[in-house]
């Protein structure tokens, strides 16, 4: 038993040059137990910046390379003391010093320690200039999940959404979507969305749950430091250091619907050189659910046009196969009744490219991390690191599911940190591999990239109320190479040759393969500054901005001149997007923070809300295609103001022309695809503007503290005005329709097409609508799906959480988030669209740690009201739905560890976004061995 004593320290004399580690472990002051998971930070002496370690399962930690000087040591744990003890270190000292604290279990005290809020400062989380939640690495490791997507679930004011066994939508604070990117996920600072997509996949984030140190959510606009597309909030990933988290971790998981994980860890150091590699292997049976959709699109009778209404009994889907119901009793599963129609008329390769395109829900993801770090000294290093997943699966995005195919990512990540000073550059790739369409068959190809470099440096100004000062640039570029078959940058179809590699002079500059020729490539710069300052002892000002340039956004009348492309040359003029931040923090007490804050971020469009050019589907021998709108779309007015459309009635002299829109026919949105119908206004069809950045300002009041010795509280309260706000893939082209006889024996007249897709070219006057038009036979007729600026959109909410501690080893937590809206005008259809996300989200968990520390038990509720959903085709209502999940674990001895995952142990079979599978029971048992 150790004695009750702060600090013990045995230090070892065999000279190594003045540089020492510190190293040591953390135990509970009362009996002794070791700490895992505990917080020890370093400050002071050399430092310009704090250095720490979390102890290790067995409660240790190491601090290398540590110079003469004095320090400040700072522990902290759950449940604890805040422990401070000075430590000195001179020439003398050697090149080790042990130091074993003990922790005093008398207050209740969280001091979780983050970085992202500030990005690089570490600080405890009551003084961050944003509202902040960590995920610990005890909490991670306790867990078995297919990838890190699924810790985000019980988060406050995170939207989580599951659409299979490892596919995960996240966004903050509302407008979720099946492709949202208005929540920023790094890894360890690196941008971890798909290139060309700006998607997050978490099944592709190579990292796994054993490398991971923490895991911090940053709620709220965050533009002011990283860039234009930090719009709602930000999520780091931050690993473990290899020289800090030595040895070999193995597990290995097995659970129903075929689960299976097995994942390695290994880390070690010699000398200044330190080094990891983590290897991960997941398979199971998803979730199985078809899109009627799909069904449609691959059963023989519909394929060659047959009409439902022709069948001659009534008739459901049974599987892809049609049941019909041939006493007309009402039940479809009588002696009497069978399949009719069956298995053998499905095509189960719609498009006959040679690749089955129907559903299989077998999941596989491989994943490989490595990294290596060099340490020159304390504060200065260099890290290099790579990481590859593959990846099989169901994804859904907005204008239909598809077969993601042996998807690889890759990346590559350079970091270079001296003292004040932070560079950084990586390089996202991206393959689709074998990813088809489920509606249409058709497959994609997507090899992009994405590069990014960072400079950043901090300066400080002791005598100027203490201020500090992190200032920085960024460029990235995303290029995306889709071979034609979701951006124009290619030919398309079963051979698909891109614009850069074909041997074709495409664009016409008598150049064969010139750099970037027909490609589609997106230049973002950046410039930013953070400043914190001591107005008083317990006040502190936030100051921060940021300039973003995208060539996207420009402005060729006020504009600002700066480089275009580095690798081609030249200059655009930049209509500039600043991001200011300003915040007060009023802290009147050591646990007790107030915070105060106002910011402005944007959302840049996306090459896909830009270029995207995709067939979602053939709608009574027109193409349904979803488009970007770099352009703007028009709609054909003639010179009394009427609006015309495509006429699509038979024999009419006018029949694949424009004509006049009869002044008692109706305007609908047709129900097709799974959209439902909405009608609108003729006086509603106006021109659509070329989609923009849009915008957010958020106002906040924070509140994060201890209460009563044993409580800590969160509050935020904010509110956001939106501008430019962007939809999701919005129908644009109504169908007109002749109702005279009732709505239900209508007549379709015609087609609101845009001027650029409607198939018709004006004649030798110039003017559309006349009689001298002529067919356009290369840009026919098309339904269009697009994104929009909707204008103006204000939400306000609360997020709320309280932690109560009612031992050292029996803790819970409740945690409420509210939208004050939701639902937001349409401007075309007038109607209301959802936010995608409930008026409120309630979690609440209870948590038991034996006091040996070997046995932990977790019991999670998470309540989700139901709400409605829209996001390109898929529309629907998501139900109520109330998930129960238990986490049971228990550490045999140093080597093994025994865990249990019961996910949804009252089988609550449900949805959680439209187009998604419905859910079950998971049970998940995990075997770990740390050697």
């Amino acid at each position: 038993m150790l004695k009750k004593q702060l600090l013990l320290a045995l230090v070892f004399v065999t000279g190594l040059g003045g540089q020492t580690t510190i190293i040591g472990s953390v135990h509970d002051a009362q009996n002794g137990t070791l700490l895992p998971g505990a917080n020890v930070i370093l400050t002071g002496g050399n430092l310009t910046v704090p250095s720490g370690a979390a102890t290790d399962g067995d409660g240790n930690y190491r601090i290398p390379n540590i110079r003469p000087g004095s320090y400040q040591l700072r522990v902290g744990f759950i449940g604890y003391r805040l422990l401070e003890q000075s430590v000195t270190i001179t020439d003398a000292t050697g090149p080790r010093l042990e130091v074993h604290m003990q922790l005093d279990q008398e207050a209740i005290q969280l001091q979780s320690i983050g970085v992202t809020a500030s990005r690089g400062k570490r600080e405890k989380i009551t003084d961050t200039p944003a509202a902040v939640i960590i995920i610990s690495s005890v909490q991670i490791s306790r867990g078995s999940n297919p990838n890190l997507g699924d810790y985000f679930k019980h988060i406050k004011g995170v939207d989580f959404t599951a659409s299979g066994i490892d596919g995960f939508n996240l966004s903050a604070r509302g407008f979720n979507t099946s492709f949202s990117s208005r929540l920023l996920t790094l890894t360890d600072g690196r941008k971890a969305n798909v290139p060309s997509l700006r998607l997050i996949a978490y099944n592709t984030i190579p990292t796994t749950s054993d490398d991971v140190d923490q895991i911090e959510v940053v709620l709220g606009p965050s533009s002011a430091l990283y860039g234009p597309n930090a719009f709602s909030g930000v999520a780091n990933i931050i690993t473990k250091k290899p020289s800090l988290s030595q040895g070999t971790t193995m597990t290995m998981s097995l659970g129903n619907r075929d689960y299976r994980k097995w994942q390695v860890r290994h880390a070690g150091a010699q000398g200044k050189w330190g080094y990891k590699i983590s290897l991960v292997d997941f398979s199971a049976t998803d979730w199985e659910w078809v899109d009627p959709e799909e069904k449609w699109g691959h059963h023989e009778y519909f394929i060659a046009g047959g009409d439902p209404n022709d069948l001659p009994y009534p008739w459901i889907w049974d599987g892809y196969d049609l049941r019909f119901d041939r006493d007309g009793n009402g039940r479809f599963h009588d002696p009497v009744d069978s399949v009719s129609l069956a298995i053998d008329h499905i095509r189960t390769d719609r498009n006959k490219d040679g690749i089955p395109d129907l559903p299989d829900f077998r999941v596989e993801n491989q994943r490989a991390d490595v990294r290596v770090d060099y340490d020159f000294g304390p504060d200065h290093s260099l890290i290099y690191g790579y990481g590859l997943a593959r990846a099989t699966n169901i994804n859904l995005t907005g204008i239909a599911r598809f077969l993601a195919d042996q998807w690889i990512y890759q990346y590559h990540h350079l970091r270079y940190m001296r003292n004040n000073l932070f560079i950084q550059t990586y390089l996202n790739t991206s393959d689709a591999g074998l990813t088809r369409n489920l509606r249409t068959g058709d497959r994609i190809f997507d090899k992009s990239t994405f590069y990014h470099l960072q400079l950043q440096h901090t300066l400080m100004f002791p005598s100027l109320l203490g201020t500090q000062v992190s200032y920085g640039f960024d460029y990235q570029r995303t290029m995306p190479k889709t071979f034609g078959t979701i951006l124009p940058d290619g030919t398309g179809g079963k051979q698909p040759e891109s614009y850069d590699d074909d041997g074709i002079d495409n664009d016409g500059d008598g150049k064969i393969d010139e750099f970037g020729e027909g490609l589609i490539t997106t230049n973002e710069y950046g410039f930013y500054f953070q400043s914190t300052s001591n107005l008083t002892a317990t006040l502190e000002l936030i100051l921060a901005s940021r300039i973003d340039l995208h060539n996207g956004v420009q402005d060729t009348v006020s504009g600002l001149t700066f480089l275009d492309d580095p690798l081609l040359g030249g200059t655009l003029s930049y209509a500039p997007q600043f991001s200011p931040k300003v915040g007060f923090l009023w802290k009147p007490g050591e646990n007790q923070t107030f915070r105060l804050t106002a910011a402005r971020a944007f959302n840049t469009p996306t090459s896909q809300g830009l270029y995207l050019d995709l067939l979602a589907g053939l709608s009574s021998a027109t193409f349904v295609k979803a488009r970007g709108n770099a352009d703007g779309y028009h709609y054909t007015r003639n010179a009394g103001n009427n609006l015309m459309m495509i006429d699509v009635r038979p024999l009419s002299p006018t029949e694949f022309y424009l004509a006049e829109v009869p002044a008692e026919a109706v305007l609908i949105i047709p129900a097709v695809l799974g959209r439902p119908a909405q009608f609108v206004q003729a006086e509603d069809i106006l021109n659509l503007d070329a989609v923009v950045s849009e915008e957010i300002f958020t106002v906040e009041a924070g509140y994060v503290g201890i209460l009563g010795n044993r409580m800590r509280v969160t509050l935020d309260l904010y509110n956001s005005w939106y501008k430019d706000f962007v939809s999701d893939l919005t129908w644009i082209t109504p169908v007109v329709l002749d109702t005279s006889d009732g709505l239900e024996n209508f007549t379709v007249l015609g087609i609101i097409g845009t001027e650029e897709h409607n198939g018709v070219l004006p004649g030798p006057d110039g003017i559309e609508g006349t009689p001298d038009d002529q067919r356009d036979f290369v840009n026919p007729r098309e339904f269009i799906l697009t994104n929009v600026n909707y204008g103006s959109v204000t939400v306000g909410g609360v997020d709320f959480s309280l932690a109560y501690f009612f031992s050292r080893n029996l803790s819970g937590e409740m945690r409420l988030s509210y939208l004050g809206k939701q639902a937001f005008d349409n401007p075309l259809t007038k109607a209301k669209d959802p936010i995608n996300a409930p008026a409120y989200k309630l979690s609440a968990s209870l948590s038991y740690t034996s006091p040996s520390g070997r046995w932990w038990s977790n019991l999670s509720i998470r309540h989700i009201p139901g709400f409605d959903w829209s996001a390109g085709v898929f529309f629907g209502t998501i139900d109520t739905y109330t998930v129960a999940d238990i986490n049971l674990g228990h550490r045999i001895n140093d080597t093994y560890t025994l865990k249990a995952n019961l996910n949804n142990i009252t089988n609550d079979v449900h949805r959680e976004i439209v187009g998604g599978a419905e859910l079950g029971r998971q049970i998940v048992l995990s075997m770990s061995m740390n050697l």
